[in-house]
């Protein structure tokens, strides 16, 4: 096994769209991926959600993802979220802004995907300007509460469109 991250795959969205699927990226051995999202333009203000997929790229959508994350925000203060038995994955591993022209950025770590029994463990961070007042950046936890063996993401709006997104996945 390599020492250093592997690129795996990457999915590039240049035109409107509903989604962003990066299918078969996890079934590649390794213990940790990497998912860097970069680039990301909504047409609405909203956060960005992602799913995950099965073998044949359809989602995973029970009420079996919880997430906690620390909102960090550059004009004092913080929040802590947490949101269990959702459908998707949300608040904390981006923010509500339209667009990322001003150096916002998703590093998200995937653990054991490829285990089939054991449960999928998500971590995270982001920054952005939050409605171009301010820097905010947040730290994520989550878990997909299945044993199942997820070979994808699927990455969409709250609401509108994404007219621009880059995902680059590593192992």
């Amino acid at each position: 096994m390599a020492t250093n991250l592997q690129f795996i795959k990457s999915a590039t969205l240049t035109s409107s769209a509903s989604q962003l699927l990066v299918t078969d990226c996890f079934n590649k051995g390794y213990d940790v991926y990497e998912i860097l999202i970069t680039k990301e333009d909504r047409s609405a203000t909203g956060y960005g959600e992602l799913r995950f997929l099965d073998s044949s790229g359809s989602e995973l959508s029970g009420s079996d993802y919880d997430l906690a994350s620390l909102n960090m925000y550059s004009s004092g203060g913080n929040t802590e979220v947490r949101k269990p038995a959702q459908t998707y994955f949300r608040d904390g591993i981006n923010y509500q802004g339209t667009n990322s022209a001003d150096g916002s950025a998703i590093k998200l770590s995937i653990y054991s995907p490829d285990n089939s029994s054991s449960y999928t463990f998500l971590s995270g961070q982001a920054s952005t300007h939050y409605t171009s007042q301010f820097l905010t950046m947040a730290r994520t936890m989550g878990v997909y509460k299945q044993t199942a063996t997820v070979y994808g993401i699927k990455w969409y709006p709250q609401s509108g469109t994404i007219n621009g997104t880059e995902i680059s996945v590593y192992g």
